[in-house]
């Protein structure tokens, strides 16, 4: 028997070459479009997360949250679940690729394709349970690596402090201490990556073993299969394993690696991504901010009287004072921090009053600042009740809150550009003279939570963003 004459024709191989064109023109527009969708849900479901979480930690009561746990969960978990997606998005096609090119080697390998089936089996029950246990263990590392974040960026808030009392070398060594136990956190992890790393030394390398354990079926699975095929064709006196035969099963056997590979790395990574998830939920559920103050109106105040076009009359303001509403009302109140405490402030009975200054005075522990978080709501525990003619004010923490910038943009912040105003409020703040010995004035930079500024020009700055939002 002889090839037909056109197996060997010119146009037969122009054919052949523009249907590889075809086919590869088209996978690459294909993976293109496929790669595009893929990361645009992975943006969006990142945009999505950071949002939520961002939006959850501005309706906590400062009493639960914490100081990098949002910053944690919206680099590295969501980072995590972002790298994560596009490999478990997969999952579902290679299982479909496994047993495609499986039923395809059936044709071929007839009753011998149960081997290498066997050999697709064990890899994948020694795989996938090795990558659920890495997917774990990434989550007790990942634990260990935001209490490192969050004493570090503690400690790089306090550094003059931490100069000042002599206790650098001390801070030095707990930090140290704090990464030694996230090393040993991730030993775990470590060591499901080297078993890992292991079983794929019975393929080409561990990035294609993807990979982890893929590339064991790819070397094991054509042995298995073929060696079986040749059994059974001398017990049966059967056709032998040919050069066409051979090349084509090898061809389908190339075709398991990278969906093999697949399913282990999707298992290890939707492991994570789960225990990524339970971090962000736990954030998500902790209990919101309460606040159980009672709002009244101040209907004799002088800003709920509005104004008027009839000319201003000057009186004694002791004819008017009489008529101004306390903005705060207290009555038999008494304030903890938790259920579990005893209350900082008990039995207290006052009165605010409205266009006046109130000073609160008392030595070092006496609830003074207590108080003023009560009276913005930020206190979770109390008894008695308190009544307020306001929802939002202006607070200014013993801990100033400095964000990374300029004088001026930490003033101005997101509010409109406003000179005069401007101007006005750094002068009655007394914030000007510390722009006249500073170098570049209001353009100064203040470093890391203000490192650069005094801790009274640090509670200026404060002072004077509140009145310009």
């Amino acid at each position: 028997m002889t090839e037909p004459e056109h197996v060997n024709s010119a146009n037969y191989a122009y054919g052949l070459i523009g249907a590889y064109a075809i086919v590869y023109i088209g996978i690459a527009i294909s993976y293109a479009a496929y790669e595009h969708k893929t990361y645009r849900l992975i943006t969006m479901v990142r945009g999505s997360l950071v949002t939520l979480i961002f939006n959850k930690t501005l309706r906590l009561s400062t009493t639960v949250i914490s100081d990098t746990a949002a910053i944690t969960l919206m680099s590295t978990d969501v980072e995590r679940i972002g790298s994560g997606l596009k490999e478990m998005h997969e999952l579902y096609s290679n299982f479909t690729e496994v047993a495609l090119a499986l039923w395809l080697l059936a044709r071929l390998l007839n009753v011998a394709t149960i081997a290498s089936t066997t050999v697709v089996v064990v890899c994948l029950a020694a795989g996938v349970p090795l990558a659920v246990a890495c997917g774990k263990a990434q989550g007790v590392w990942l634990e260990a690596t935001e209490e490192r974040v969050t004493v570090t960026s503690k400690v790089l808030g306090v550094m003059k402090n931490i100069k000042m009392t002599g206790l650098t070398q001390t801070i030095s060594g707990s930090l140290r201490d704090l990464r030694s136990a996230e090393i040993d956190a991730s030993f775990p992890f470590r060591l499901y990556e080297t078993l890992g790393i292991t079983l794929g030394m019975f393929g080409s390398s561990w990035e294609i073993f993807a990979n982890h354990i893929g590339y064991a079926s790819s070397s094991l699975a054509p042995v298995f299969g073929f060696g079986v095929y040749i059994i059974l064709a001398e017990a049966n006196d059967t056709a032998t394993l040919t050069n066409g035969l051979a090349f084509s099963a090898l061809t389908l056997f190339s075709l398991l690696d990278q969906p093999m590979g697949s399913i282990v790395n999707g298992s290890e990574d939707l492991m994570a991504v789960v225990n990524c998830f339970q971090r962000i939920q736990k954030h998500l559920m902790e209990a919101e901010r309460v606040d159980r103050r009672v709002k009244h109106d101040n209907q004799g105040s002088l800003l709920a009287q509005g104004t008027s076009e009839a000319p201003l009359i000057e009186t004694d303001s002791s004819a008017w004072e009489h008529h101004i509403e306390p903005c705060a009302i207290l009555r038999n109140l008494s304030v903890a921090w938790s259920i579990d405490t005893e209350p900082v402030l008990k039995d207290l009975t006052a009165n605010i009053q409205e266009s006046k200054v109130t000073m609160i005075v008392g030595p070092v522990g006496s609830g003074k600042s207590t108080f003023l978080k009560m009276l913005i709501g930020e206190i979770p525990e109390y008894s008695g009740s308190i009544s307020t003619s306001f929802t939002h004010a202006a607070y200014c923490s013993q801990s100033p809150w400095i964000t990374f910038g300029t004088i001026q943009e930490n003033i101005v912040g997101a509010s409109p550009w406003d000179r005069p105003w401007y101007d006005q409020v750094t002068k009655s703040c007394a914030l000007q003279a510390d722009f006249q010995q500073l170098p570049a004035g209001d353009q100064t930079k203040v470093g890391v939570r203000g490192s650069r500024l005094s801790g009274g020009q640090q509670m200026r700055v404060v002072c004077n963003s509140n009145p310009v939002h």
